[in-house]
């Protein structure tokens, strides 16, 4: 099975600033033999710096929410 790593920035539009880098979404996508045995994760890092903004905001709340990313071990940050 192959597999294929991608990074891609997220940005947030933020009233003040406009568009603002806040994390870093990492894809991660393992192919088999036919499409069927297509299997595709992923995980999200918010920045340290867009966090420390008092005008941020969560990005997804239902999915990437700050609370959950803290708790949780797949919950990660970067500077």
């Amino acid at each position: 099975m192959a597999t294929k790593n991608s990074k891609l920035a997220v940005f947030a539009w933020l009233p003040t600033r406009g568009f603002s880098p806040a994390g870093l979404l990492t894809l991660t996508e393992s192919v088999g033999a036919n499409q069927q045995n297509r299997e595709l994760t992923s995980g999200f890092a918010y920045g340290l710096g867009y966090l420390a903004r008092a005008e941020s905001i969560e990005v997804d709340p239902s999915v990437w929410a700050w609370q959950t990313a803290r708790q949780s071990e797949a919950g990660r940050f970067f500077r």
